[in-house]
Order: C-alpha cells, then structure tokens, then sequence
C-alpha cells in the first residue's frame, strides 16, 4: 500500500503504532527473541512519520517512542530501548515549536533525554551519559523557563529523579548540577497561596537532596548552605499544612 502525499503522516503514525503494538504482544506472549525486527523497524517508521508531521504530532510520536523504549527496557533489549530514546530526542531536535507550544516541547525533550540517560545506565554504556544528562539538565531549565508553577514543580522532580539515577552509576559532579537545577527553578517561581505548601515541600526536598549529592561529590562545605535551606524549608511547608 503506498498511501498519497496527503495521508502519508497519518499512515505511517498508524504504521508505527501497528509494530508498536506488535513488540508489546510479542513480549506479553513471552517470545521476546521475535521482537528485535518489529522494534527496529518501528523506530524507523516513527522516524518516517515525523519528517512529514507538524510539530505537535511530533511530539506525540516522541511519546510513543518512550513508551516503547519502556517496553524493550523491561524486557531487557537495552540496545533497542536506546534506539528507540534517541529517536525520539532526534525527532524533537528537527522541529522548532511555536512561541505557544515551547513549554510541552522543552519538556517532552527533556523527558525523552532523560530517557536516554535511564537506557544508557541500564546498558552498561555508562561512558556516554553525559552529553545527553548535561542537555537534559539545560532543557529542563528552559522548559521551566516557560511555564507556570505547578509544572515547574514536575520539572523539579524529573531533575532530582535524574539526579538519583547519576548517583547510583555514579557520576556525582552531573548528579549535582541536575540537583542544583531542581533548587535554581523552584527559586525562579513565586507560588500562589494556594500552592504554597506544596512548593516548599519540593524546595525542602530538592535542597536536601542537593545536600546530600554534595556531600557524595566530596564537597561537605558547601553542602550547609542546602541543608539549613531545607530545614527552612520544612518549616515553612509544615506551617502551611
């Protein structure tokens, strides 16, 4: 079936869900070894569907591209769930957004590089992570750059998730910067009344983990500054509640 110009994206976006599916069958009927050709070829055909796509549908195929990385990670494929992370962070890179859609496509690629971080840890390839950790870090600061409060909140736990995840390989110099990241954008926000318990608990949170990635990266002196920040911070979340 060729399809015309016209209903090309959508019939590769179908195509692509199609194989999806397929891997995720595959593996549910426990034939893992059968998923590698329909994996892969998905991957190209996401690809496929994302150069002829707007750049919302793109960010869409993106997520698809993680959920299947999730798929083949837990398998584990680790090479395919790589494969299938990184083209999802290169599709994103391909599109420029609109002014009004910068806030969900700064924080779709940092989840997807994110996401290469996590597949490259559980492949072994420790060595590579930190290109895609320093670009996840950055980009989540643009993202929170662009939005309002409660998702900079979000963004505040995906960098401290990030953060626990360079720990453990380790890389404490890169776990620090993501933590020092989560502290810098909770600073950047004023709350509302409302929300105000909440963003103290986050703060509390994200300078005692700051601390503690500090004191991992053998600079206990500067970790006091968080610490007390994070005491502060309890206070201030525990009066609210």
């Amino acid at each position: 079936f060729d399809p015309p110009p016209s209903a090309k994206a959508e019939y590769l976006r179908l195509l692509a869900e199609a194989l999806h599916a397929v891997v995720q069958r595959l593996m549910q009927g426990g034939r893992v070894a059968e998923v590698g050709l329909p994996a892969r070829e998905a991957v190209q055909v996401y690809r496929q569907a994302a150069g002829v796509s707007a750049g919302e549908s793109v960010v869409e195929l993106s997520a698809g591209l993680l959920s299947l990385s999730s798929w083949l990670a837990d398998v584990p494929q680790p090479a395919e769930a790589v494969t299938a992370a990184q083209a999802a962070v290169d599709i994103l890179h391909a599109i420029q957004p609109p002014p009004a859609a910068k806030a969900e496509y700064f924080s779709s690629l940092a989840e997807a590089l994110h996401a290469v971080v996590q597949r490259l840890m559980q492949g072994g390839r420790v060595a590579e992570v930190g290109l895609p950790a320093r670009e996840a870090v950055q980009v989540y600061r643009q993202a929170a750059g662009v939005s309002a409060g409660e998702s900079v909140v979000e963004l505040s736990a995906g960098l401290l998730s990030l953060s626990s995840w360079l720990a453990d390989v380790p890389q404490p110099a890169e776990a620090v910067t993501a933590a020092q990241a989560a502290v810098d954008i909770l600073h950047a926000i004023q709350p509302p009344p409302a929300a105000k318990a909440e963003y103290f608990s986050s703060l509390a949170e994200a300078s005692h983990n700051l601390a503690k990635r500090l004191v991992q990266a053998g600079r206990p002196d500067e970790a006091t500054h968080s610490t007390q920040e994070a005491a502060q911070a309890e206070q201030q979340a525990a009066s609210l509640n």
